[in-house]
C-alpha cells in the first residue's frame, strides 16, 4: 500500500461516522508546529476565519476534506485532529 492508498484509508475511517475535532487539539499541534492560524489556512488552503471557528469549539464537526486539509498542512494523521492519536 501506497502512503495515498494509506491516506485514502483514513479519509475513509473519518467517513464512517460525523467526525468531531478537538479545538485544543488542533491549537496544540499548530503551535508545536510553530505556525499562527493565518500561517496554517495559507498552508491548508482555508480562511483565518474557519481555523479560529475550529479552535474556538464553534464549529466541531468539520467535513472531512477539512480535516484532510489541516492534516497534510500540519503533517500529522487525520485521527490525531479527530482522536488525539
Amino acid at each position: 500500500m501506497n502512503d495515498h492508498e494509506a491516506k485514502g484509508r483514513n479519509v475513509c475511517t473519518i467517513l464512517d461516522g460525523m467526525p468531531r475535532i478537538s479545538g485544543d487539539r488542533l491549537r496544540k499541534v499548530r503551535d508545536k508546529r510553530l505556525l499562527s492560524q493565518r500561517e496554517l489556512a495559507e498552508r491548508a488552503g482555508l480562511s483565518p476565519t474557519t481555523i479560529l471557528k475550529l479552535e474556538s469549539g464553534r464549529v466541531d464537526e468539520p467535513h472531512p476534506r477539512t480535516i484532510r486539509k489541516l492534516a497534510d498542512a500540519l503533517e500529522v494523521d487525520p485521527d490525531e485532529l479527530v482522536r488525539g492519536e
